[in-house]
């Protein structure tokens, strides 16, 4: 039997025609003042390590899982993601995917816009996409490609951007609802694994004891587990090491206080628990590519 068209498995083959951008930080801009803007989509099977960024950015980034329930890190939080889903990453929001190298087929919309208050409901948040979303989905993908096409008309990345815009509203309209997705948009999530839940813990000591710089030996302590153990669990589960990953966790989290602007460099760097400014300095600009002095006060 042929699957609808709103299925997510309709939109698998056009995910990926998408071409690989060059620069993930460029999109198509259209000028469309308090709108979606420098929007950029792409599509990911699976990342191999060499493909997870350590750098936080100021972009909004939209995922949606058109194959496969899959499991996203946002900050302390654990989120399940099931197939037909989507959630809302926010600016400086640390962001990660368990078991990375797993095959799937998730569709990636990053873009820039000024206010980051009205979207704030979809933040941690998995809402599934209705019928008239995919449909909606469908157009921007058809927008998007037209514009790789003719990449100067301005018209068609305006509709883009509306198209964007007007995603993001049913996605705000069916988290508002709480509506109760239906078995044709979605897949029962998997019970989390034990890895997953030590992951949970994991997330949550380090983000709550942010101003300590725990050891690596500590954290295992913690968690009642070797740290050869921890550091297996971490690689394995996260495609890092347990030393990258702490030190994306910090470097995303001082990154969002930078960006707010009520603390100095010097409160960011004891509150994200860096020995000294020195340090701190040197391991954000090798991190961010930018001093932190750069990025205080930014705003997306």
């Amino acid at each position: 039997m042929t699957k609808p068209i709103h299925h997510p498995n309709s939109l698998i083959a056009d995910a990926f025609r998408l071409p690989g951008p060059a620069n993930y930080a460029s999109g198509l801009v259209a000028d469309l003042h308090d709108l979606p803007d420098n929007v950029l989509l792409f599509s990911r099977r699976c990342f191999a390590p060499h493909e997870i960024k350590d750098s936080a950015h100021h972009r909004f980034v939209l995922l949606i899982a058109l194959e496969h329930a899959g499991e996203v890190c946002l900050n302390e939080t654990i989120l399940r993601l099931g197939e037909g889903q989507a959630v809302l990453v926010l600016p400086h929001q640390l962001h990660h995917y368990l078991n990375p190298c797993e095959p799937r087929c998730w569709l990636f919309i990053t873009f820039e816009q000024p206010a980051v208050e009205p979207l704030l409901p979809l933040r941690n948040r998995a809402v599934p996409l209705s019928p008239a979303a995919f449909a909606t989905l469908r157009k921007i993908m058809d927008a998007y490609a037209a514009c790789q096409t003719v990449p100067g008309d301005l018209r068609r990345r305006r509709y883009l951007v509306l198209g964007v815009a007007m995603l993001l509203q049913e996605l705000l309209l069916t988290a508002a609802a709480a509506y109760a997705p239906t078995a044709d948009h979605e897949m029962p999530s998997a019970p989390p694994t034990t890895r997953t839940l030590v992951v949970e813990r994991l997330n949550r000591l380090i983000h709550n004891r942010m101003d300590q710089h725990l050891t690596q030996a500590e954290i295992a302590r913690e968690l009642r587990m070797s740290t050869s153990q921890l550091r297996f669990l971490v690689r394995q589960t996260l495609g890092l090491s347990m030393g990258r990953y702490l030190m994306r966790v910090r470097l995303h989290r001082a990154a969002a206080l930078l960006g707010e602007g009520r603390l100095s460099v010097a409160e960011v760097a004891a509150a994200c628990g860096f020995a000294s400014v020195f340090a701190f300095s040197r391991a954000f600009k090798r991190g961010q590519g930018v001093p932190p002095s750069r990025l205080r006060g930014r705003k997306a």
